[in-house]
């Protein structure tokens, strides 16, 4: 009974997150809890005595889930492996989400809805880990224009687009793979 109620858990919890960004499914295992061969006489033949079922494992399900345009310009989505990789700016902790539904903070900061800073290559030369920025930081010292939009190509790369037609690689949003 236990077991099947970790099951109906672990489904309750899919079904109640389904809407929710980024959310991995998990799936429950099981395993016998212990059995015992009895051999009888007669013709019974053998006969297996077990107590039942445990849960083996829960496991989290890392397989892709439907990617849909959504018209917001900081929303981003992972076609394959990997993880975005997020900063507290107060802590500086890092953490790990497959969840791109981004946005821009009032300092022009890549964050989550929660104001964690999606990190990447923070400058125009794609060599520094930060924080990455939606500015006019690295724009071509022959550029007359100024900012006008931006978007990200599809390895990530943000590029700035300016008035005067130019444009420009402002950074790069990067992916974190983890061995299991």
């Amino acid at each position: 009974m236990q077991a099947f109620q970790q099951e109906m858990d672990v489904i309750g919890n899919n079904i109640a997150n389904v809407n929710t960004t980024g959310f991995k499914s998990a799936r429950v295992d099981f395993a016998d809890a212990f059995s015992q061969t009895l051999r009888t006489t007669g013709a019974g033949g053998i006969v297996q005595v077990g107590n039942g079922v445990v849960t083996d494992t829960i496991t989290n399900q890392y397989v892709e889930g439907p990617i849909s345009t959504t018209g917001t310009p900081t929303d981003l989505a992972i076609d394959g492996q990997g993880f975005f990789v997020v900063k507290d700016p107060v802590s500086g902790a890092e953490y790990a989400t497959r969840a791109g539904n981004f946005q821009l903070d009032g300092n022009g900061y890549l964050v989550t809805p929660s104001g964690m800073r999606v990190q990447g290559y923070s400058d125009a030369g794609l060599t520094t880990i930060g924080d990455v920025k939606v500015d006019m930081t690295g724009a071509p010292s022959t550029s007359t224009g100024s900012f006008k939009d931006y978007t990200f190509k599809s390895d990530g790369t943000l590029v700035v687009d300016l008035t005067d037609g130019t444009s420009f690689a402002r950074g790069q949003v990067l992916l974190q793979s983890f061995r299991n």
